[in-house]
């Protein structure tokens, strides 16, 4: 039952955020497909630092530390306000609970909040600051701090 509430509340948060973004008569829909951008995640409780890499491809955003947890690629969507870009992202699986996404993109600077919760454990929220990678640009060459977890709490 908890999860459900929970999951109902992640999808009124983004029923919600949706209905901000096309109500001005400024919002284009727009796909992100093909970036990709490099820097870390802070487990919002802990302090811990993971390196993290998030690409858009096929309608789907993939989180290399997400998928370190077992979580598959999540679909997204995107709208573009006064020069912001705001996308969000659901996924959920039987095992290991759902992940959220709910970020900006201004330039080549991505944030986002991101929720997780294994299923009867409490969520856990992480902030994510990274930077865009350009094609050809090698991976990991923006300097940013490292943390192994072996876990997402």
């Amino acid at each position: 039952m908890r999860r459900l509430a929970s999951i109902l509340a992640a999808m009124v948060i983004a029923a919600s955020l949706c209905g901000e973004l096309t109500a001005e008569n400024s919002d284009t829909a727009l796909p992100l497909d093909g970036q990709a951008y490099e820097g870390h995640m802070v487990v919002a409780h802990t302090g811990a630092e993971i390196r993290e890499h998030i690409a858009f491809e096929d309608g789907e955003l993939r989180s290399e530390a997400f998928q370190g947890f077992g979580f598959a690629d999540g679909p997204y969507s995107a709208f573009s306000r006064n020069g912001e870009i705001r996308f969000q992202s659901f996924g959920d699986t039987a095992a290991l609970g759902y992940v959220t996404w709910t970020g900006t993109i201004m330039g080549d600077t991505l944030t986002a909040t991101v929720a997780s919760r294994d299923p009867g454990e409490p969520e856990v929220r992480y902030i994510v600051s990274a930077k865009r990678v350009l094609k050809g640009q090698q991976r990991h060459s923006i300097p940013l701090p490292t943390v192994t977890v072996g876990s997402r709490t």
